[in-house]
C-alpha cells in the first residue's frame, strides 16, 4: 500500500463525524454516544447478518484510526532498521574490500618470497 493510498485513508478517517460509533439493534449506527444518527443499516434481498454489518460499520470509526496509526509505528520501526542496515552493509563492504586488497598484497608477497627463494635455491646448488 502506497503511502497516498494511506493518506487518502486517513483523510476520510478525520473527515468523519468523531466516534465513538456505535450499533444499536434498531439498525441505526450513532456517533458520541447516541448524540448523532449517522446511518441506518438495513439489509435487501436476502438473509444478511446485519448485526454483524452494523458493528463492523460501528467499530470502523475506530479500528481504522488505530489500524492507520500502527502502520505508522511499523513503517518508523521498518525505517530505522533501514538505517542500521544501510551502516552495517556500508560497514562491511569497507571490510570486504579491505580484506581483498590485503588477500591481493599477501599474494604478491607470497610470489617475491616464492621467486626469491627459487632465486636462492638455483645459486646454492650452482644454477644461478
Amino acid at each position: 500500500m502506497t503511502q497516498e493510498e494511506l493518506d487518502v485513508i486517513k483523510a476520510r478517517a478525520n473527515a468523519a463525524t468523531d466516534g465513538p460509533w456505535t450499533y444499536d439493534q434498531s439498525d441505526m449506527i450513532r456517533a458520541n454516544y447516541y448524540q448523532y444518527h449517522i446511518a441506518d443499516i438495513r439489509g435487501y434481498g436476502g438473509n444478511l447478518p446485519m448485526e454483524a454489518n452494523g458493528e463492523f460499520i460501528a467499530s470502523a470509526r475506530t479500528d481504522i484510526p488505530l489500524l492507520l496509526a500502527e502502520i505508522e509505528r511499523i513503517k518508523e520501526i521498518r525505517d530505522k532498521w533501514y538505517v542500521q542496515y544501510d551502516k552495517e552493509r556500508t560497514l562491511l563492504n569497507t571490510q570486504r574490500d579491505n580484506l581483498l586488497i590485503e588477500c591481493g598484497r599477501l599474494k604478491t608477497e607470497l610470489a617475491n618470497r616464492t621467486s626469491r627463494l627459487c632465486l636462492n635455491e638455483k645459486d646454492e646448488y650452482g644454477d644461478g
